[in-house]
């Protein structure tokens, strides 16, 4: 049968994930995979293993996230949801990288952009391309993520997604940092 409540509770683990509630987002995300799981609905379950396992990342669990993330993007392909789809390998990507794993976050970033390009969604095309530009730095090549930060912020601006033009900021504070360029970095921080 079908019911609102698994994707209810879904909705309220997001709400806490984004305001960084983590506690709450875990605890309403397997709220949300359990009833979903028991009701059998796939709209539902989809959503709460993405932002069940977004959660887990979060709170620095990115092992335990990783089963939650690939099953939430299989979900996602069987309902033809190519932007979902490309945010759950972008998120398997982060997983990867905060397991030590960059190559790996290279592989999921490799197969969620054709996904995040079908959709035609600039901030999900955006979202990707951050992440590469995090794979990079995490590399050491600086230069490249200056790059990729550069394409992301000109996506963030047409998509007009200003708390993300802000995290940005604070990342071109670290590129500053790490050329040597302090009163720059100082300056970005602070901005």
């Amino acid at each position: 049968g079908w019911s609102p409540i698994g994707l209810a509770l879904a909705g309220r683990g997001y709400l806490a994930l984004w305001s960084g509630d983590l506690v709450v987002a875990a605890q309403r995300g397997c709220e949300a995979l359990e009833m979903s799981e028991r009701i059998k609905f796939d709209q539902s379950l989809s959503m709460a293993k993405l932002g069940y396992g977004t959660t887990l990342i979060n709170q620095g669990k990115e092992r335990d996230a990783y089963p939650h993330l690939v099953d939430a993007g299989e979900l996602f392909d069987q309902q033809n949801q190519p932007w979902m789809k490309g945010t759950s390998l972008v998120h398997l990507a982060n997983a990867s990288l905060g397991l030590g794993n960059s190559q790996q976050a290279i592989q999921w970033l490799d197969m969620a952009i054709p996904f995040l390009q079908q959709s035609g969604d600039l901030w999900a095309m955006a979202f990707g391309l951050n992440n590469y530009g995090e794979v990079a730095r995490v590399q050491g090549e600086y230069e490249l993520a200056e790059d990729y930060y550069r394409r992301t912020e000109e996506l963030f601006e047409q998509a007009d997604a200003k708390g993300d033009q802000a995290r940005l900021v604070h990342t071109f504070g670290y590129i500053a940092q790490h050329k040597g360029e302090y009163a720059k970095a100082r300056s970005l921080f602070l901005e």
